[in-house]
Order: structure tokens, then C-alpha cells, then sequence
């Protein structure tokens, strides 16, 4: 089992969301814990060292430390900005 940590800025990147669609979003955070790489995951080109999965309309970023067994949420953004320069 790995431990999943929420970066602060997650929490600014969801306020003000549905509260159905947040808790997709918690679920499917939570859910890495199991499987830090899940079949549906990728890793993000222009972001080395990240990966990125899918929660509906939403990409949830983060970072995997295999060492520690630690997963880090870093960001979750919506698909259409998700690829902008940060």
C-alpha cells in the first residue's frame, strides 16, 4: 500500500466543483493507493516525471516515489486547461 499525499494546491483547484464531481475526483485520488499506476494512467511529456489519470472531465497530476511508497498529488485540473504552461 501506498501512501497518498494531497498537495494544498489540490484543494484550490477544487473549490467550488459539485460536491458529486469532487468526490469522484477523492475516489479515484484515494484509489491510487492500491495501484500507483493504474492501466488507464500516463505519464506526462511535458511535465517529466509526472503521470496523470482520468476522473470524467478532470486529470488528476501527480508523482509516484517508489522508495518511500508514496504517491503525490500535485495538481487536478480541468481537460481543457490541463495542458496549458503552468
Amino acid at each position: 500500500m501506498y501512501r497518498v499525499i494531497i498537495e494544498r494546491q489540490v484543494d484550490k483547484d477544487v473549490v467550488g466543483l459539485p460536491p458529486k464531481i469532487v468526490g469522484q475526483i477523492i475516489r479515484k485520488a484515494e484509489s491510487l493507493a492500491e495501484n500507483p499506476r493504474p492501466q488507464d494512467c500516463k505519464r506526462v511529456i511535458s511535465r517529466p516525471g509526472e503521470l496523470r489519470v482520468d476522473s470524467g472531465e478532470y486529470r488528476i497530476f501527480y508523482t509516484v516515489d517508489d522508495a518511500e511508497q508514496v504517491v503525490t498529488v500535485l495538481r487536478v485540473l480541468h481537460r481543457r486547461e490541463a495542458y496549458r504552461e503552468r
